[in-house]
């Protein structure tokens, strides 16, 4: 309960330096719509093992400017002081703040990721990067695993994106036939490119830092096959063990129905690639999530 206390306040402490004053008489002022999206935005906590870190990113949209800015902090659940932890960032949001052991954390900003050494106000170091930009990432250092999402075409493999990419680029005719009507899409376009659930193995290097990372390793290759690119297995979520063994993820079954059904699965499969994924919502028919 004295953490959940101490998130909060630190929560409370964020909004309070948006407004750069104190919780007086003075200084209180209508929240109006103006002030409501100016508002520091924090995400939730990161806790390390022991329980006496937390990692959370702040983000904040700045109404003069038309511009949003993020940064990481560390609060220190015993104390209750917050840290800052980066400069504040412009433009594409910091997110998926991370423990990569006990003394870096890692971070996700405009799709790459960063390890950082925990002193305050400086820069993270560019550590992990793909032709595609990665999102929701997490890492176990259990089995020393990086997690991420990342925009994939129908052979599943992220490296080669920039060629598929290039090659729509140079077509020579823009003409489409479509033999659906997604009403249940209206709000998005339907690709070729789904998200995909990866692995990569990135092991401890003997200084204490990480080492190189290996090969990724698509976790939804196993999935059937689909026959039309638009109707491809996507990824809406996952959640890793703790042992980082086992990874369940939210899929959207591609069946000739999609835009009329509300079916959402989830399966396991190992972290490691090594099994097919096991389909654990199937007596369900409806919408399955947060696994």
């Amino acid at each position: 309960m004295r953490f959940g206390v101490l998130v909060f306040a630190a929560a409370a402490a964020g909004v309070l330096a948006a407004e750069g004053g104190n919780a007086n008489q003075n200084s209180l002022k209508p929240l109006d719509s103006h002030l409501f999206h100016s508002l520091n935005k924090i995400s939730p906590p990161i806790v390390l093992p022991d329980q006496t870190r937390a990692l959370y990113t702040t983000s904040r949209y700045d109404p003069e400017k038309n511009k949003s800015f993020s940064f990481l902090s560390l609060l220190d659940t015993v104390s209750g002081e917050s840290t800052q932890l980066t400069p504040e960032m412009e433009g594409e949001r910091i997110s998926s703040p991370m423990w990569l052991n006990e003394n870096t954390a890692g971070y996700v900003f405009k799709g790459a990721l960063y390890q950082h050494n925990l002193q305050p106000n400086i820069n993270g170091t560019l550590f992990y990067n793909t032709t595609v930009g990665i999102s929701s990432a997490t890492y176990r250092a259990a089995t020393g695993q990086l997690f991420f999402l990342a925009d994939v075409y129908s052979d599943g493999n992220i490296n080669s994106v920039a060629g598929y990419k290039e090659k729509e680029k140079n077509r020579t005719d823009s003409a489409q036939v479509f033999d659906n009507l997604w009403a249940r899409h209206w709000n998005k376009w339907m690709t070729p490119v789904k998200a995909n659930l990866f692995s990569v193995k990135v092991p401890l290097a003997e200084n204490g830092g990480l080492g190189q990372a290996a090969r990724e390793v698509n976790l939804m290759q196993g999935l059937a096959p689909s026959v039309d690119p638009l109707l491809r297995w996507e990824a809406e979520g996952y959640a890793v063990s703790n042992d980082g063994q086992h990874a369940a993820y939210v899929v959207r079954s591609p069946s000739p129905d999609l835009s009329w059904s509300t079916n959402v699965d989830i399966y396991l499969v190992p972290c490691n690639g090594s099994g097919q994924p096991e389909l654990l919502t199937e007596a369900y028919k409806g919408a399955a999530s947060n696994p």
